[in-house]
């Protein structure tokens, strides 16, 4: 190859990779008046449409490729600054931001003294519906990085992380690091398509993610409410803010007012601090905001820049979490940058008249705007209301929220006219954001990051990166050859025994699908002892079949006082998977609680047997075989079927035994019933059949296509249900029992704000011919003083009767209601006030043909040291004869 072709191909390779052929490095320091440098600083180059950062010292390092740029250096209290710089520059750039002064103007003041906040936040909430959908589409590079330093590990969580590798240890003052660069492509409403390039982690291998997920972090918007918090451009914000004019500064020609926001309240969902917006177009410049959670405080801060025609951009945002509970204290702070390689926005959407009377001020357009406004005389109802709404000189907190919900209704019915569909919400909720991880993510070397990084790691990170890498390679070297070539081995037959006590893997596909085990003897924990059979221990085996759906379990007991064998043995097959189709059945020999599923916690009862004498369930013998279906009718519509066949036989206690109290008897296994007679407890067989229909109007759905599988959501509608239950008498099974239960039920939660829901349950029924006490109506007793479940604000049941004294065989009316919240009572008081406890209230009220008129009102605090519960009840027999208890709950 001679001279001429190889500069000839050189030349091809120079113009084909511009980029790679002349990108430099721009590096420098941000720092204030004072010298101090200024951690964190945003830095946005206008031409590339690229926002940066500097880090922890105020550094930045730039990859930027040759040509002359604009750089907008800002940062919260101090006023921006744009320097023009040409690359390539030889020099480090010092950057130095003075203090930013915020001036007070003449504004219009309102009757009754209303702070100038107030007209200002109420525009800027109006135009926060239009910023939302202005940008319909966006490409864009995404680097954030996330650091976690351990300022105080107490003695117990030191116990609980620490390892024996050196290299995988956590110690105080330790930091974490997380680094993340994705590629994201948005489209309207709310479509993301990501890629993760590049993965790193700087710590122990115990605490690695390799799918860190920036989409959450970099694309937090204020103009909509997130993890539970209420922006403060909600269409409800002045229901929970109050917001106070500060006056304005100038950003460029523009000026930016700034306003305090303040809880009106101590609520643990709203933020307080300041949000800067643009006079005249209420779009937001910048946001400073924190809110004080009850494991510590989180804070937020965006910059938002321009990305042309008012569309403004999150260029960079940083999210704080100082988190101090149990003893542990933890700093944790993210921080990303974006690069928006194409911002699409969407022209055909409606200028709000805000705008319009803007512009036409602004530009001598008032003919423009008349003539857009005959044009949309032809608009619909819905933007008629809209336009009317937006008309008004002083807007109602409910002229707010109808404008919000007016715009979103409109947004449907734009969109369902471009796809041609329904306007109508989909119940079908689809998972609109995809990602998908490079192979190669988490290979990249030092190398690649020291030349890739956008926001260089600070003085502190690196000396812990060397630290951890001096670490690892100790490690390493220390090793033996055996040592870093043998894979682990399989345990020995000890070691097989031991581990079989647990569970031991007979078969198991490579890929999961496909398991079958043997579970050893930890159904024992679940299950070992009562009063009928003693000492009891149990194994089985477990068979999962991904492929075709079905799951199955053998469970095999022993008990050593009542010397008798049980077993059970139940599966399911699912056979429609978009219908939620299952196909159940269940086999057995046991001994069974009179109450079934609504009995108390095993575990409870078979402590405070062992150790106190108290045993709270009754039994009876149950030989059975029951065959179930259930399958979506339609959406919503649920229809179950079963029949069964059982064998009851009477039991009674054969052990005192109990770790004290080695003299006394156990209670009786005769339950306490007003109703109950001798006939039913004795032997006897039933069998039929049971119907259900259950329907839930709007039920929200997802589809999980990969694993087939149909998940109900929820809805904002009550669920009704009406079953039949009959047993009919069969000569060849020697059956008897012609019993018979109709009932109904309407249940429904509703959330009426951050963590806070209102629960109630409305049940009726009418029984005929029972003849064993098993086929009583039962009710969820809670005799027990304590339990190992939190109490449940669905479905608290009865505190305060005995167990089994509510059972009815004849008919029943039932109402529950509940509400749960943050703040009721004891939460006020100082103490309380930053805790993670809720509190709640409820009232239960049944009226049967046994109890005429019972209530029960209840008080508890949930969430004690996040495992605890406390409450207090009291209970009503025909309005008098109260009764009170107190009720422990520790969930484990």
């Amino acid at each position: 190859m001679n001279i001429t072709k190889i500069l000839s191909l050189l030349l091809f390779i120079i113009i084909s990779f511009p980029s790679f052929a002349q990108e430099h490095t721009l590096k420098g320091k941000v720092s204030g008046a004072d010298g101090k440098s200024i951690p964190y600083a945003s830095i946005f180059i206008k031409e590339s449409k690229t926002g940066s950062s500097s880090n922890a010292d105020g550094d930045f390092s730039i990859n930027i490729p040759t040509g002359k740029y604009h750089l907008v250096f800002s940062y919260m209290g101090y006023r921006s600054k744009e320097i023009e710089i040409t690359i390539p520059t030889s020099s480090i750039l010092e950057v130095t931001l003075k203090e930013q002064k915020v001036q007070v103007k003449e504004v219009r003041v309102y009757s009754g003294g209303e702070d100038p906040a107030v007209s200002i936040m109420k525009n800027a909430i109006v135009m926060s519906s239009y910023y939302k959908k202005l940008v319909e589409k966006y490409d864009a590079d995404v680097y954030l990085r996330g650091a976690i330093k351990f300022d105080k590990i107490p003695w117990l969580i030191q116990k609980m992380i620490d390892s024996d590798d050196e290299s995988n240890k956590v110690k105080e003052g330790d930091i974490l690091s997380i680094e993340n660069m994705s590629h994201v492509n948005f489209s309207q409403p709310n479509h993301y398509e990501q890629t993760v390039k590049a993965v790193n982690f700087v710590g122990p291998k115990d605490f690695m993610d390799d799918t860190v997920d920036p989409i959450e972090f970099f694309n937090m918007s204020i103009y909509e409410d997130a993890n539970g918090l209420i922006s403060p451009l909600s269409p409800r914000a002045f229901s929970y803010y109050k917001f106070a004019y500060l006056g304005y500064f100038t950003v460029g020609d523009r000026n930016v007012n700034k306003i305090r926001i303040t809880p009106r309240n101590n609520n643990k969902q709203c933020f307080s601090g300041e949000i800067c917006i643009f006079d005249n177009t209420w779009n937001v410049y910048s946001v400073n905001l924190k809110s004080k959670q009850n494991i510590g405080d989180f804070r937020m801060e965006q910059v938002y820049n321009d990305m042309g025609k008012e569309a403004y951009m999150p260029t960079q945002n940083k999210i704080y979490l100082d988190i101090s509970y149990l003893g542990a204290k933890l700093k944790i702070d993210y921080v990303s940058s974006i690069k928006y390689n194409s911002v699409e926005l969407n022209n055909n959407l409606k200028q709000p008249y805000l705008l319009e009377k803007y512009y036409a001020q602004m530009q001598a357009q008032e003919d423009a705007v008349a003539q857009q406004k005959a044009e949309n005389e032809q608009v619909s109802k819905e933007q008629k209301k809209l336009d009317e709404l937006l008309m008004k000189e002083d807007l109602s907190r409910r002229d707010l929220v109808r404008i919000s919900k007016l715009s979103n209704k409109i947004d449907r019915q734009e969109r369902a006219k471009e796809n041609g569909t329904s306007d109508k919400p989909s119940l079908e909720v689809v998972d609109n954001h995809h990602i998908k991880v490079d192979t190669l993510a988490s290979k990249k070397g030092d190398e690649f990051w020291k030349q890739n990084r956008s926001i260089p790691l600070s003085i502190e990170q690196k000396t812990y990166v060397a630290k951890q890498d001096s670490i690892q390679s100790l490690a390493l070297a220390t090793k033996s050859d055996d040592d870093k070539e043998s894979k682990d081995e399989e345990p020995g037959v000890v070691g097989r025994i031991l581990g079989s006590v647990v569970h031991l893997n007979i078969y198991k596909s490579k890929d999961d699908s496909v398991q079958f085990a043997f579970t050893g003897v930890s159904n024992t924990v679940e299950n070992f002892f009562n009063p009928v059979n003693g000492w009891m221990l149990w194994t089985g085996l477990r068979y999962d079949n991904d492929y075709k759906r079905i799951n199955s379990k053998l469970k095999v007991g022993y008990g050593f006082s009542s010397k008798s064998w049980m077993f059970s043995w139940n599966g399911t097959k699912e056979y429609n998977w978009r219908r939620r189709g299952t196909f159940s059945w269940d086999v057995g020999s046991v001994t069974r609680d009179f109450k079934g599923d609504d009995g108390m916690n095993v575990f409870v009862d078979e402590v405070t047997a062992l150790f106190f004498k108290d045993n709270y369930r009754r039994f009876y013998q149950s030989d059975y075989i029951s065959l179930n279906n259930q399958i979506d009718i339609t959406n919503g519509l649920v229809f179950k079927a079963g029949l069964k066949y059982e064998s009851r036989k009477q039991q009674q206690n054969n052990t005192d035994y109990s770790f004290f109290k080695k003299d006394d008897p156990y209670h009786s296994n005769t339950p306490e019933n007003g109703d109950i007679t001798p006939d039913m407890l004795a032997d006897s067989d039933a069998s039929g059949y049971t119907v259900e229909l259950s329907y839930t109007p709007r039920m929200f759905y997802r589809l999980d296509k990969k694993d087939k599988r149909k998940r109900h959501l929820g809805s904002n509608y009550p669920t009704f249900t009406v079953g039949f239950k009959q047993n009919i008498a069969i000569d060849a099974l020697d059956t008897e029992s012609k019993y018979k239960h109709l009932w109904g039920e309407i249940k429904q939660q509703v959330e009426t704000g951050y963590d806070a829901s209102f629960n109630y349950t409305v049940s009726g029924g009418k029984l005929w011919d029972v003849s064993h006490f098993s086929e009583f109506n039962s009710f969820r007793t809670q005799r027990v003083p304590f339990s190992i479940t939190q109490f449940d604000p669905s479905n608290i049941g009865f505190m305060i009767p005995k167990d089994y004294s509510l059972n009815e065989k004849e008919w029943y009316f039932n109402t529950f209601v509940s509400y749960e919240t943050q703040y009721i009572l004891l939460k006020y008081l100082p103490y309380l006030n930053n805790t993670l406890m809720k509190e709640s209230i409820s009232v239960n009220y049944l009226k049967s043909g046994l109890h005429e008129n019972y209530v029960e009102v209840g008080y508890s605090l949930n969430n004690i040291f996040l495992f605890g519960s406390l409450g207090v009840f009291a209970g009503y027999e025909k309005g008098y004869n109260p009764r009170y208890g107190v009720k422990a709950s520790f969930k484990f």
